[in-house]
């Protein structure tokens, strides 16, 4: 009777949570920044865990239905973000653009610990170095690479891979574009990973595999004695 309880326990859990994912937004049905802050989150889905972004922020020259979003998602690397682009093919100059949002790490398989791992973002800034277009990023929390927080793209560095620099169950992003120059878009993404548990047995478990060994073994003694 017990154990049919739990099991019964154990499905409900399973429903209700396979039941939270299917009604939240997937992020690769929206396509613009104003849809994002409609939303107010959106979820990607892995095989062991998901990444819920939400808390949306922009500001900037154009209007949020004019800067486009395209999903960024690759299962096997556990990346998963945005890369924004201007309607008109570049972000307005004259002032600065900001986007930001919080990313929490959830619906981790009963058997893996998930975490957030890393930061990945590029921008197409053409000139090579010489065009004064930027993208300053600030991250919380601060990666253990590329200098700390925050950190800036550039025409001659147009790509910073923060991987395996944190370790956390949320992390909060915001990008800066400057206004100054020319700037074709920009890809503002997270590593997520799960990492199977190691079961460790406890020490009355091991007492008492060894007690039964030597029992096994005494066992054994006598048969041969005989």
């Amino acid at each position: 009777m017990k154990s049919k309880m739990i099991r019964f326990m154990l499905m409900a859990i399973v429903l209700i949570a396979v039941a939270g994912i299917a009604s939240a937004t997937a992020c690769n049905t929206i396509t613009t920044v104003q849809g994002l802050l409609t939303a107010g989150s959106c979820t990607d889905v892995f095989a062991n865990f998901t990444l819920t972004f939400n808390n949306f922020n922009y500001a900037g020259p154009d209007s949020a239905t004019n800067v486009n979003v395209n999903v960024d998602f690759f299962s096997g690397l556990g990346l998963a973000g945005f890369t924004f682009n201007d309607a008109s093919g570049s972000f307005q100059t004259g002032s600065t653009t900001t986007i930001g949002y919080t990313v929490t790490v959830g619906s981790c398989n009963v058997l893996d610990t998930c975490s957030l791992i890393g930061y990945s973002d590029q921008a197409f800034i053409p000139g090579d170095g010489g065009n004064a277009g930027q993208v300053q990023i600030t991250y919380n929390p601060v990666p253990s690479t590329g200098g700390g927080s925050p950190q800036t793209l550039t025409g001659a560095n147009t790509n910073l891979n923060n991987t395996n620099s944190i370790s956390a169950g949320s992390a909060i992003k915001s990008s800066v574009y400057n206004g100054l120059g020319a700037v074709g878009s920009y890809s503002d993404d997270v590593y997520g990973t799960a990492t199977p548990n190691l079961i460790t047995p406890e020490p009355s478990t091991l007492l008492l595999f060894g007690g039964g060994l030597l029992a096994f073994g005494a066992g054994r003694r006598r048969v041969v004695k005989r």
